[in-house]
């Protein structure tokens, strides 16, 4: 499990998220060759927009990434619905491809 948290500009707007990410090393086949892991997972989490009316609701994530082994990051693909629920109630796609660095457990 992990917390995902991000921020940046969508369509010239401010927005932000935190998604709670579940791991699965079992689905997705990964080349002996490779040094590290190709989990599949899923998420859900919030999301919040900042417009002139901003816009907050549930997002939904399934993704893949490639984990090194001997480093403290990944490379990641997602997409999954979004469902708004303020200013109006509506559904949309919400994605990414980026890089994680994962901090040390306290």
């Amino acid at each position: 499990m992990a917390v995902d948290a991000g921020m940046g500009v969508i369509g010239g707007n401010f927005a932000m998220y935190a998604t709670h990410l579940w791991h699965d090393f079992t689905i997705l086949p990964k080349p002996d060759s490779w040094n590290g892991q190709l989990p599949l997972y899923f998420g859900i989490g919030a999301r919040l927009r900042f417009t002139e009316d901003p816009r907050f609701g549930i997002r939904t994530i399934v993704g893949t990434s490639f984990m090194h082994n001997q480093k403290p990051f990944e490379v990641f693909v997602e997409l999954g619905p979004f469902i708004r629920l303020t200013p109006d109630v509506g559904i949309s796609i919400d994605g990414g491809v980026g890089v994680r660095y994962y901090f040390k457990a306290l």
